[in-house]
């Protein structure tokens, strides 16, 4: 009787796994709301979403890392955490390597907004928006153009002022 019992059990197991994997889902979700990545840079939809990701990337990640970072190196801000990238940027000198990743933060995050700007420059001419929605858009990626590349002159010696596809 015991066998049995065992024998049972382990045909409950068995079927419950291959339950489970037959039943598994697609977790590969597209979102209705987004353009798909081939028609960012060429539909008025993609260009305006990409304008407010620009927005988005800015607001999010690049005035953290400038503020918090910058304050941090200055001693306004402390760095009252157990992230050793804040702690290692609070002590300076001899502490800081160059693979802290918070010395980094400023200038990718701010290129990051300024590739998005450049795609709009170039791209929302060949796309058809109304005029005002055109110079808008326009208007919109130089001024985060220029407030990244004002974050990145205040950080930085040396910096290139556009960004290129191959690097």
């Amino acid at each position: 009787m015991r066998i049995n019992e065992l024998r049972s059990i382990a045909h409950s197991g068995v079927c419950a796994i291959l339950v489970f994997l037959v039943s598994a889902c697609d977790l590969d979700v597209s979102n209705p709301n987004s353009a798909a990545e081939d028609q960012v840079l060429s539909t008025s939809a993609g260009i305006i979403a990409l304008a407010t990701g620009m927005q988005q990337a800015f607001a999010v990640d690049n005035v953290d890392a400038y503020v918090r970072h910058t304050a941090i190196t200055s001693r306004e801000f402390s760095a009252n955490t157990t992230f050793s990238n804040l702690l290692f940027l609070e002590a300076g000198l001899n502490e800081l390597l160059n693979s802290n990743t918070a010395i980094g933060a400023v200038w990718s995050n701010s290129y990051r907004v300024i590739g998005m700007a450049d795609d709009l420059i170039a791209n929302a001419p060949n796309v058809p928006l109304a005029d005002g929605v055109l110079s808008g858009i326009l208007g919109l990626a130089k001024l985060f153009k220029a407030m990244s590349l004002g974050f990145v002159v205040q950080a930085f010696e040396q910096a290139p002022l556009n960004t290129q596809a191959d690097g």
